[in-house]
């Protein structure tokens, strides 16, 4: 017969307190609140109402405004959706779009080498090889504030181009002397003709064919020249067409901006860790290709905890690229893993929103000027 120790009764008591206490480690917690839930409802799109979005700029770098009405520029957007807004990396360059003649470019050889096409493009006809087609970065629409600036600026450009020559020399001069010389242009060359075929310079070009990669130029704001052309010797007879000439400061932060507070009315606090899914509505800008504004391509979003800093990481992989079109899409950004420390204030935020109509995940010279129409951003949380 078997036999069973008897455990005192006291004893049994003291066992059970811990596995009782073990077993509340086990209680699932509750994310039903989470669900479904929009933490940004009560801060949609806005100009007018704290705290808001802000972009990091005002003219002439960035342009956040509401488009009264869409549908009477072809971009009425699905009827669930809120107020439509114009976010927009505005082109320093004065008549980008060649709607107004040729202006600020001048020549540099016969007036007749520049023309202006009806269509709105810029058309280059060499009849030397001294001939170039020039214009200041004076003219540019930041030359004032360029010039108060306390570093020295840094431009970017890209052009479409259509050439006809088997030679296109392109060039920038800062106007730099020493030892009485003029110091040595930034050059870009390119010897494959585009046969007749517009293409965005410098992106459609094999980099390996160019003197120097990407697009990055330093300038004296009051003596710099870019030309189209070259003061080398032997230059070659250039013929070729340009349109939507377009120049950005990729020394800026260029972003649409929303701090998302740690607690707000009606609303469960940020959770740490977990997924959170931000959505945004967006298309291209109709109006693009006149009045000097250029069409996006990209846009780009990420989370920062860095809030009120105005971080802008180029390059970084914490952003999410999507590349638009000219319908109405629902672009969805994922962010896992964001951590920070629950603020003191809990009215404060520690997490901030960061959009911005280019290309910012990859590098430097890849953002551009462009306009797009976005509308009803929301932010969700899930524990995975």
């Amino acid at each position: 017969m078997k036999r069973f120790a008897r455990v005192p009764a006291l004893l049994l008591t003291v066992i059970s307190i811990p596995l009782i206490a073990t077993c509340d480690l086990f209680v699932p917690v509750d994310w039903s609140d989470y669900a479904g839930l929009n933490l940004i409802e009560a801060t949609p799109l806005s100009i007018t109402t704290p705290p808001t979005w802000t972009a990091d700029w005002d003219a002439p770098y960035m342009l956040f405004d509401e488009v009264a009405d869409p549908g009477a520029i072809g971009a009425a957007p699905p009827a669930t959706l809120g107020p439509v807004y114009r976010l927009e990396i505005l082109n320093l360059m004065p008549n980008g779009t060649f709607d107004a003649g040729t202006a600020p470019w001048y020549p540099v050889g016969p007036a007749g080498i520049i023309t202006h096409d009806p269509a709105g493009f810029m058309d280059i006809d060499f009849d030397a090889r001294e001939n170039r087609v020039e214009f200041r970065i004076a003219d540019l629409l930041d030359a004032a504030l360029a010039d108060a600036a306390d570093t020295r600026p840094v431009y970017l450009f890209r052009t479409m181009m259509n050439s006809v020559t088997a030679a296109i020399r392109l060039e920038y001069y800062d106007g730099e002397m020493a030892n009485g010389d003029e110091v040595a242009p930034v050059r870009w060359q390119f010897d494959t003709p585009l046969a007749g075929t517009w293409a965005l310079f410098p992106d459609a070009f094999d980099q390996q064919d160019l003197s120097v990669p990407g697009t990055i130029v330093a300038a004296r704001t009051e003596d710099g020249v870019f030309s189209i052309g070259t003061r080398s010797d032997n230059p070659p007879v250039q013929t070729m067409a340009i349109d939507d000439f377009r120049v950005i400061r990729p020394d800026l932060p260029l972003g649409l901006r929303l701090a998302v507070p740690y607690t707000e009315q009606d609303r469960p606090e940020l959770p740490r860790g977990g997924t959170y899914t931000l959505r945004v509505w967006a298309r291209t800008d109709p109006t693009a290709g006149t009045t000097n504004r250029i069409g996006a391509r990209n846009l780009s979003a990420t989370i920062t905890t860095r809030v009120g800093e105005t971080s802008f990481p180029i390059g970084a992989s914490s952003w999410v690229v999507h590349e638009v079109t000219d319908d109405w899409v629902e672009y969805v950004s994922v962010f896992t893993g964001i951590s920070f420390t629950r603020p003191v204030d809990t009215t404060e935020a520690p997490i901030e929103i960061v959009i911005t109509p280019t290309n910012a995940g990859s590098e430097l010279q890849d953002l551009d000027a462009g306009s797009l129409l976005i509308s009803s951003p929301s932010l969700e949380w899930s524990p995975r």
